[in-house]
């Protein structure tokens, strides 16, 4: 097999000349997104959770549920159908991926989500982590959440709620 000289040599003699993409005139910044650095998030979030308090110990229902499933949901002693863990995320990202996750559940039955928030550690205020109070203030206004408890640690902290989820309706 030869090689014949009326064929280039290397991919930029075969492609031939590139030019680069121009911006739009008519349009300033086109195609560009802002940047939200993230020392400013973490001030809007705690700007936004001054106004809020919470509990560290949650044990609520909003239907009726026998005192057995309850007793058992509050001791732990169910069967946990999905697991979301939210550590490292930032308020505003977290709300969307657990609203997304409760709009496009499948479920038929009542079912049991085990939602990790973390303890809030490494926040700035070290007494109230952001992402745990938006996130059980969004799962106790949500239609789909039935009852909502906190799971402890040995050493009373929580970092973790148990969620009972109410059937999917069927449209």
């Amino acid at each position: 097999m030869s090689h014949s000289d009326d064929q280039p040599n290397s991919f930029a003699a075969l492609i031939g000349k590139i030019e680069p993409i121009k911006p739009s005139k008519t349009v300033k910044d086109f195609g560009r997104q802002p940047k939200i650095r993230q020392k400013r998030r973490i001030e809007a979030q705690n700007i936004r959770l001054a106004t809020r308090t919470y509990s560290s110990q949650i044990a609520e229902c909003y239907d009726f549920l026998s005192p057995h499933e309850w007793n058992a949901m509050q001791s732990g002693r169910v069967f946990i159908d999905r697991i979301l863990d939210f550590h490292g995320y930032f308020v505003d990202e977290a709300l969307r991926v657990l609203d997304d996750a409760l709009i496009e559940r499948r479920n038929r039955r009542p079912i049991y989500w085990q939602i990790i928030h973390g303890k809030g550690r490494n926040t700035q205020n070290e007494t109230i982590s952001p992402l745990k109070v938006f996130i059980i203030e969004h799962l106790r206004i949500h239609s789909a959440i039935s009852a909502l408890v906190s799971i402890q640690d040995s050493r009373g902290e929580s970092g973790a709620v148990l969620v009972r989820l109410r059937p999917r309706e069927k449209h």
